[in-house]
């Protein structure tokens, strides 16, 4: 039986994140522990594989477009979607260069955005090739800077 997400406040979820998935806490404890979180919200997406799930709140150039951050036991994953077409990003605890994915990247704030940018380029170049790129540009854009890099410890690009 499918259950439906949960919104769960961050007080309540921060401390079981911390527990199921250290290692992806280290990397993000500034914005689950100091950051404004006025533009986000967190749901136990999955309980039954401790599974949360934030999204970003703030208004998007496309409706159609949605993003969020999964974090379980084994792993977390940046999803972005616009218009039936999506990317995702899956950093498992176990990679050999797990924490090489959370290094600072001069040109994309992280080597995880430089990743999703790279994916994106692939995925979404017919839409680029028939000039439907304008809203969906920005919102990845958004979703790299406002939102990877602002998640990720000491990357948000000004």
């Amino acid at each position: 039986m499918d259950q439906k997400p949960i919104e769960v406040s961050w007080a309540e979820a921060c401390p079981k994140i911390k527990a199921i998935n250290p290692e992806i806490f280290n990397h993000t404890s500034e914005f689950f522990l100091d950051k404004e979180k006025d533009q986000f919200k967190i749901f136990l997406f999955d309980p039954e594989n401790e599974t949360y799930r934030i999204h970003a709140v703030y208004p998007k150039a496309d409706v159609t477009t949605d993003y969020y951050f999964d974090v379980n036991t084994v792993n977390c994953e940046f999803y972005f979607e616009n218009k039936g077409k999506g990317l995702y990003l899956e950093i498992l605890n176990g990679f050999d260069d797990f924490h090489s994915y959370f290094e600072i990247d001069k040109n994309s704030g992280s080597t995880i955005a430089r990743l999703l940018w790279e994916k994106h380029i692939e995925e979404f170049e017919d839409r680029r090739d028939a000039g439907e790129e304008a809203e969906l540009e920005e919102d990845f854009q958004n979703f790299l800077d406002n939102f990877v890099n602002y998640i990720l410890n000491d990357v948000y690009l000004d």
